[in-house]
């Protein structure tokens, strides 16, 4: 049942698209489906193809969140580099674009690269949803990275969530490990 409500919203999305190929809505509504469907190469297209049709006045916010969409696509691909430079385009059509920016820290610090951008970008997560686990794990993680065993104790500690995904023993045994390693 759940396919063929995402494939009815892939044929409308075509259908309008067909009508009128300049609407950011249609390739939005198109990619949102083949995300549901994990047709990650599809998505990929469709956004790439909408992005040529951008029109001058263009909603910010849904151009930021199709460049996010896209973002984790290629991150599902590991096409990195890529994904990179679609956050960054996010970033610049909505600088406030809260889940690109908790998403792009925590590849960030996957990669071990820009950790001070990946805490700066987290932070501003918190600040907008101080109470939200999975920008919590974030910040703890990226800080647990960057060797500040202390300060991420502190905030995987504010993680209050019982069903939360991230199972919070990993991190705490993680820097009682690193921890020693550290004081030796």
């Amino acid at each position: 049942l759940e396919e063929k409500k995402w494939q009815q919203v892939l044929d409308i999305a075509q259908k309008g698209l067909d009508y009128d190929a300049n609407e950011i809505t249609f390739y939005y509504l198109k990619s949102i489906a083949y995300l549901q469907k994990d047709q990650f190469n599809e998505v990929i297209k469709t956004i790439q193809t909408g992005m040529k049709h951008l029109p001058k006045e263009a909603n910010s916010n849904l151009v930021s969140d199709l460049y996010a969409i896209l973002g984790d696509c290629l991150q599902k691909q590991h096409r990195i580099k890529e994904s990179f430079e679609a956050y960054d385009s996010c970033l610049k059509w909505n600088a406030n674009n809260i889940e690109c920016l908790n998403n792009y820290a925590y590849f960030l610090s996957e990669s071990g690269k820009n950790l001070d951008r990946a805490a700066q970008m987290s932070q501003q997560t918190i600040q907008a949803e101080p109470n939200n686990t999975t920008y919590l794990d974030t910040y703890a993680w990226i800080l647990f990275r960057q060797k500040k065993f202390a300060e991420a104790r502190e905030w995987a500690n504010k993680i209050q969530a019982p069903d939360f995904r991230f199972d919070k023993t990993v991190l705490m045994a993680s820097l009682n490990l690193e921890e020693g390693k550290w004081r030796q």
